[in-house]
């Protein structure tokens, strides 16, 4: 139940053209004079008169992209005038953008089957006239619509397509929905891993695009792929990250979700104070905006949570709430699970007459939404037979009929019912036959993904293996090379010479050593923050030993020994390396100062040097120690802040998350 309740609430969000995301128009603000929205400022500038078709076509688009996942009539409205005005001058682009709107608004409908026959359409357009960036986002759409259907396997691929557009333009805010998307299909799958990674590729192009709602629904998509595998604490890191950032922008919309979900999470721990809490904000919330459909879950929520803590009669008030919103939007789903709810409470508190009436209800509505065909066509012999009976009856104390008719309406009324069970068992039978068949798509498409994973792993596997050795043993190289410089310059004291072979024998130790630890911490699956603590003071004594002439100032301060997975220890540890390795190469610097502090579950890295310094602008695109630098934190989902011109030095900020 806790997950169909997140997912529902990010399924809805992608119908927009371009994401699935939730809707800005959502921002409430109290004010006392009436401001044109962008859409009505725009449909303002449609109505001129003077207006040539193009310049209406291109004042189309924006009004639609303004009332998506906003006022689906105007967005129909304005599409098919788009439309009718493209046919009429034979504009190619202005078709391909509006058959997609069309299919949009056939999507929120749940006219799936018309929506998918506009999508098409629109990609039949955009692909000769070569619009990438539309067919990223109608590719997108249709693997939504594919996801929706059940068809994990074909959603997939779709999406991975779509991705490939959207990369060959670089479009941050494309590649970041496409991304959320594909982590909400493995998360559906029951596959955490897979959703976590694409979870955070999605927030690092969120972070690039700087779109603040994406980014708030990233925030939400993370916490939830995090609460699978119990990883509280990052749950409400998240949690609080979106509802921190929503209410800067006043997004009252997505604060509903969110503290929905935040109250979801603290109800999975038994801290029922805390979720009760959390679901009073997102009530208040949702009255103040009438979101009608977001009310019958926390509504729901609520009376789950007050029946738990023994409060029934709190609990059949909001249950009664949750059933009469979910009548009012006429929706079976919500009808159903809140009959449900409703239902447990009444027979907790002794009412076992409307209990058995809810889980009737419950029972009727549940069959609804299983197969609506097969309850019609049962209703209806039900009904036939039952005006025959009834006729039956009549004849027999009025009309006193002969029993001929008697005995002929007898075998009729039979003959019905043993109809009505034949094309029962036949409707049985036809859902089983599917069912069986949606078993064997399922196996088929565990079975392709399990094979994808295995070559993804290996690839992955054989990335890091090469990356860590070359950061690994490059640096120990790095190190060599500078006590080979060093040597040279010592040639006339024999025992300066002495020290320094020395110490190019121990480095090439320690490049054995590291091709070890690379083997080690790769096959591990966690280690403690002290064991990355003595791996990091072992390379700064060895970078001190390699150039006496630089002082290394040193600080980690642990507040707790905590685990880490490893190959969080090796992007921390290999961050660090780079950075040191880059000053020992490059900035002539005589200090080096390194600072880090664990807060809890993050940890801050302060490394500053008073070198050189360097033009970032030149080099931030030719350098690959900072290309690496800059992967390393995206993978950590952390944050990066440099520092440095010419003759001021150099100094990183990095923050990251331990869990």
């Amino acid at each position: 139940m806790i997950h169909y309740i997140k997912l529902i609430i990010l399924f809805i969000l992608p119908l927009n053209l371009l994401s699935a995301q939730t809707p800005q128009s959502s921002k409430m603000k109290s004010t006392t004079t009436k401001t044109l929205s962008k859409g009505e400022l725009a449909e303002h500038q449609f109505r001129s008169k003077t207006l040539q078709d193009t310049a209406k076509i291109n004042i189309l688009r924006k009004i639609c992209r303004e009332y998506i996942d906003v006022d689906n009539q105007k967005l129909q409205k304005y599409a098919t005038s788009m439309l009718q005005i493209s046919e009429k001058i034979n504009d190619q682009s202005g078709k391909a953008d509006a058959y997609n709107f069309l299919g949009v608004v056939e999507d929120i409908n749940a006219h799936y089957i018309k929506a998918l026959e506009f999508y098409k359409k629109s990609l039949q357009l955009a692909k000769p006239a070569k619009k990438t960036k539309l067919i990223a986002s109608v590719s997108n759409n249709i693997g939504l619509l594919e996801w929706k259907s059940g068809n994990y396997k074909e959603s997939l691929s779709t999406f991975f397509y779509a991705l490939r557009y959207a990369e060959s333009i670089g479009s941050d805010k494309i590649q970041g929905n496409i991304s959320s998307n594909i982590g909400l299909v493995y998360q559906d799958i029951n596959r955490p891993h897979e959703a976590l990674i694409w979870q955070k590729k999605a927030l690092a192009f969120r972070m690039k695009d700087k779109n603040e709602y994406n980014l708030a629904s990233n925030y939400n998509n993370l916490a939830n792929a995090y609460s699978i595998v119990n990883k509280h604490d990052s749950v409400f890191f998240y949690h609080q990250k979106a509802i921190d950032l929503q209410t800067e922008i006043e997004d009252n919309y997505g604060l509903g979700i969110s503290y929905l979900n935040a109250g979801i999470e603290y109800k999975n721990i038994k801290n029922y104070s805390k979720a009760l809490w959390y679901y009073e904000k997102s009530k208040a919330i949702r009255e103040e905006i009438k979101d009608s459909l977001g009310l019958s879950f926390t509504y729901m929520n609520l009376a789950e949570t007050y029946k738990l803590t023994g409060k029934l009669s709190k609990a059949i008030i909001f249950g009664e709430k949750a059933l009469a919103v979910s009548k009012n939007i006429k929706s079976n789903d919500r009808i159903a699970e809140s009959s449900k709810s409703l239902a447990d409470s009444y027979k907790l508190s002794g009412n076992l007459g409307r209990a058995i009436e809810l889980q009737q209800q419950y029972t009727t509505y549940q069959d609804k939404i299983f197969n609506d065909e097969m309850i019609d066509k049962v209703a209806f012999l039900n009904i036939r037979y039952e005006t025959e009976k009834k006729e039956k009856e009549l004849s027999l104390t009025k009309l006193k009929v002969s029993k001929e008719v008697l005995a002929s309406k007898q075998k009729n009324i039979w003959l019905i019912v043993l109809a009505g069970f034949f094309i029962v068992g036949l409707l049985i039978f036809r859902n089983l036959a599917i069912k069986s068949r949606l078993n064997q798509k399922q196996l088929a498409l565990e079975n392709d993904l399990l094979q994808e994973q295995n070559i993804s792993k290996a690839q992955q596997q054989r990335l890091e293996i090469s990356r860590d050795l070359h950061d690994s043993v490059g640096s120990q190289l790095t190190l060599m090379s500078s006590t080979l410089d060093s040597l040279k310059n010592s040639e006339k004291d024999p025992v300066k010479s002495k020290e320094k072979i020395s110490s190019l024998s121990s480095f090439v130790d320690l490049s054995i050593s590291e091709l070890r630890n690379t083997l080690w911490i790769l096959n591990a699956d966690e280690v403690f923050l002290e064991d990355l603590h003595l791996k990091i003071l072992n390379f700064i004594n060895n970078a001190s030993e390699a150039k006496e002439d630089i002082k290394f100032n040193y600080q980690f301060d642990i507040q707790e020994n905590v685990k880490i997975e490893s190959k969080i220890a090796a992007n921390i540890f290999r961050i660090l390396q780079e950075i040191l390795n880059n000053s020992l190469k490059h900035s002539d610097a005589r200090l080096i100062d390194i600072r880090i502090n664990q807060n809890l579950n993050n940890l801050k890295m302060i490394i500053s040097d008073n070198g050189k310094g360097f033009d970032f602008e030149m080099e931030k695109d030719s350098s690959f120690g900072l290309s690496n630098i800059n992967k390393r934190t995206d993978e950590l989902s952390g944050t990066l802040e440099l520092e440095t011109s010419p003759g001021n030095g150099t100094k990183y900020t990095i923050v990251t998350l331990l869990k």
